[in-house]
C-alpha cells in the first residue's frame, strides 16, 4: 500500500515537472519570437532611416552652392553679394561660420568684421524660391595683386617702384617671404634690408581698405648689378709715329 502511495506521489511530481517544462519552453519560444519580431522591426526602421538620411544628404549636396563676389549691402542678418551672374542674398544664423584667410592661414571671424565692398565667398544651401542662400560658411579671402618695377625710393618699410611712368608703393611690414634672383636665375633667400635703389622688385600682396599701398606677402628682387649693361671700356687711341728723319746716303 505504501509502495502504491509512493508511486502515485512520484507520478504526480513527474506530471507537474513536465507541465512546468512545457510552460517554460512555450514562454521561451514566445519571448524568442517577440525578440525576433522586435529585431526585425528595428532593422527595418534602421533601413528606412538610412534611406531618408541618404536622400536628405543627396538633396543637401545638390542644393549646396558657393558664390564669390563683393558685398553690396548688409542687413541685420543678411548679406547682399554681387557676383558674375548677378546678385544673391545670404541669410546668416547661429550655425554660420565665419573665416578669414591671411597668408594661407585660416582664422575665425564674425559678421561684424564684414564691410560693404569686402570680397567674400559664401557657401550654403540654396533656397531657389527666395533666391537666398542659407549660409553655412562665409569666407573672407584676400584678393591678391602684383606690382613690379624699378626701385626709385626706400623709406623704412616702404619701397617705391616705378613702371611705365607710374609709381607704386609697396609696404614690406607684412612680408612673409623674400627671394633673390641670382646670376644663373637661381632663387635664394633674401632680405628686405638688402634691396637697394635701382634694383628690380616684384611683390605679391593685397590692399587694405583705404590704404593705397600694397601690403606685400611675397617679394622677389633682382639686384641692379645683374641687369645693368656695363659701360664699354674705351680703347686707347694710338697716334701714328713719325718716321725717323735722316738723310739718304748715296
Amino acid at each position: 500500500m505504501k509502495l502504491i502511495k509512493s508511486f502515485s506521489v512520484l507520478f504526480a511530481f513527474v506530471i507537474v515537472l513536465s507541465y512546468a517544462s512545457v510552460t517554460l519552453a512555450a514562454s521561451t519560444a514566445t519571448q524568442t519570437a517577440q525578440t525576433a519580431s522586435v529585431s526585425g522591426i528595428t532593422d527595418k526602421a534602421k533601413e528606412i532611416l538610412n534611406k531618408i538620411t541618404d536622400k536628405v544628404t543627396q538633396i543637401g549636396t545638390n542644393l549646396k552652392k558657393g558664390y564669390t563676389g563683393k558685398v553690396r549691402s548688409l542687413g541685420n542678418n543678411t548679406i547682399s553679394l554681387t557676383y558674375d551672374s548677378g546678385e544673391i542674398f545670404a541669410e546668416i544664423n547661429d550655425a554660420t561660420n565665419f573665416y578669414k584667410f591671411r597668408s594661407g592661414n585660416r582664422t575665425t571671424s564674425d559678421f561684424k568684421s564684414i564691410k560693404v565692398g569686402t570680397e567674400l565667398t559664401i557657401i550654403g544651401i540654396l533656397d531657389e524660391g527666395n533666391h537666398t542662400v542659407i549660409a553655412r560658411q562665409v569666407i573672407d579671402k584676400i584678393r591678391r595683386f602684383q606690382l613690379a618695377g624699378k626701385v626709385t625710393s626706400i623709406k623704412k618699410e616702404l619701397i617705391t617702384v616705378s613702371s611705365n611712368g607710374t609709381d607704386n608703393i609697396i609696404d614690406t611690414s607684412t612680408v612673409v617671404t623674400v627671394k633673390k634672383i641670382g646670376l644663373k636665375r637661381e632663387l635664394t633667400p633674401g632680405r628686405i634690408a638688402d634691396i637697394a635703389i635701382g634694383d628690380f622688385v616684384s611683390a605679391l600682396g593685397y590692399f587694405d581698405d583705404g590704404d593705397p599701398n600694397l601690403q606685400a606677402l611675397k617679394v622677389l628682387y633682382i639686384p641692379q648689378s645683374l641687369f645693368t649693361t656695363p659701360s664699354p671700356i674705351p680703347t686707347p687711341s694710338v697716334s701714328p709715329t713719325a718716321s725717323p728723319s735722316g738723310k739718304v746716303k748715296n
